[in-house]
């Protein structure tokens, strides 16, 4: 894909965390604005260290309008406002 877009290789990738920040950064530059950043950090557990967020809001809270249509949900823990 870099090829076809007139860019250079990456060159030789030693370790598994390298090849994943380089996707990373590769995924970032691509996809940026589309909102896939947050959840990427999140799904590689860097969310906490790279955002600088609390642990708790890797869990987004639940729409106020789906907790009143179930009785059976209850808000994520630190989103509670009871």
């Amino acid at each position: 894909i870099r090829n076809r877009a007139g860019l250079e290789d990456l060159g030789a990738i030693a370790t598994a965390e390298e090849y994943v920040d380089a996707l990373l950064y590769e995924r970032r530059a691509e996809l940026n604005f589309e909102g896939h950043r947050f959840f990427d950090l999140v799904r590689l557990g860097r969310a906490e260290e790279v955002l600088e967020l609390e642990p708790f809001r890797r869990i987004l809270p639940i729409p106020r309008n789906e907790l009143q249509v179930s009785e059976a949900l209850a808000q994520n823990p630190q989103y509670a406002t009871d």
